[in-house]
């Protein structure tokens, strides 16, 4: 792996408080679970891709060829790295993604080869604070259709999702890869769940995670 120079290495930061990331395809219940966790932990929150960022997204995906892209989401991922390692000198962080939903997504939509775009990420991946756990949430294709139509405020993303043949499929196959290599990764099915319930898992399994590393 190349390394980056020392003169772009992330600073050196305490860090005294945990971090939680939510990972999971669109529709898989983040928002509304970071949301609840990030008042049951009393934590910061920050979704990814940051503000203003995230508003320029649709502009990029429509404009941009795919290195464009895949530029613009990592400046968002650094962006967000940034956030993370100044908040956690003093409190917890819940993320709404993190940087494996950036490469899942953006293999699929642009029809790339999984392992040839970790290898154009892995050099930038020791800028980003690494979570103490991070939840998959996984959701089965029958439930994610079914909340994709009665979404009132379907998200562009919502609606390739549903469009492109094959791509919801895809995306969910990619999240599985890599969650099964990420060693701070905890897959949790969501069908049949609440978001409370779903919330109180996390939490128990957070603490547990914590007590067992100290």
């Amino acid at each position: 792996m190349v390394e980056l120079p020392s003169c772009y290495q992330p600073p050196i930061t305490s860090r005294v408080a945990p971090f939680l990331a939510v990972e999971g395809i669109s529709g898989s219940g983040k928002s509304t679970i970071t949301n609840l966790l990030t008042g049951r932990l009393d934590a910061s929150y920050l979704h990814m891709l940051p503000k203003p960022l995230s508003t320029m997204s649709g502009y990029v995906n429509d404009h941009g060829g795919t290195l464009t892209q895949w530029a613009f989401y990592l400046a968002g991922a650094l962006d967000a790295g940034d956030t993370v390692r100044h908040t956690l000198a003093s409190a917890p962080m819940v993320t709404d993604r993190w940087v494996n939903s950036v490469i899942a997504n953006h293999t699929a939509v642009n029809s790339l080869d999984l392992n040839t775009v970790r290898e154009m990420f892995a050099p930038f991946l020791r800028y980003l604070p690494v979570p103490d756990l991070t939840i998959y949430l996984e959701t089965s294709e029958e439930e994610l259709l079914r909340r994709f139509h009665s979404r009132p405020d379907r998200t562009p993303q919502d609606r390739l999702l549903v469009r492109r043949p094959g791509l919801l499929t895809t995306v969910m196959d990619y999240y599985r890869r890599l969650a099964a290599e990420d060693p701070t990764a905890v897959t949790i099915t969501t069908d049949g769940h609440t978001p409370e319930e779903l919330t109180e898992q996390i939490a128990l399994l957070l603490e547990t995670r914590r007590v067992a590393a100290c």
